[in-house]
């Protein structure tokens, strides 16, 4: 009895263990830390370029969202029409690329 007492105290510790990790994940400062100067969440600028003349610029968004990297922006032309926007989500980043 006193064993299956001490597997039930084990299985709970680490149920208890994983959920406390699967939280911290959700903190953005927990996933900076984690991933130092590789990490892509924030405001960034998007510029095309073909043979030395841009095409395209626009603005990015990266963010962390029920367990997926969300990347949102804007497309403009070089006359700054807009071209565009996009949302799309993704559930991986490694080796600084967005799977």
């Amino acid at each position: 009895m006193v064993d299956a007492g001490i597997g039930i105290v084990i299985i709970l510790f680490f149920t208890a263990v994983q959920s406390f990790l699967n939280r911290t994940v959700e903190w953005r400062w927990v996933r900076e830390f984690a991933l130092g100067k590789d990490s892509i969440e924030g405001f960034w600028l998007d510029v095309v370029k073909e043979r030395d003349q841009i095409i395209s610029c626009g603005y990015v968004n990266i963010y962390y969202e029920d367990a997926m990297y969300v990347v949102e922006g804007e497309v403009y032309n070089r006359d700054g029409v807009k071209q565009g926007t996009f949302k799309t989500t993704l559930s991986a980043y490694n080796k600084k690329k967005l799977l």
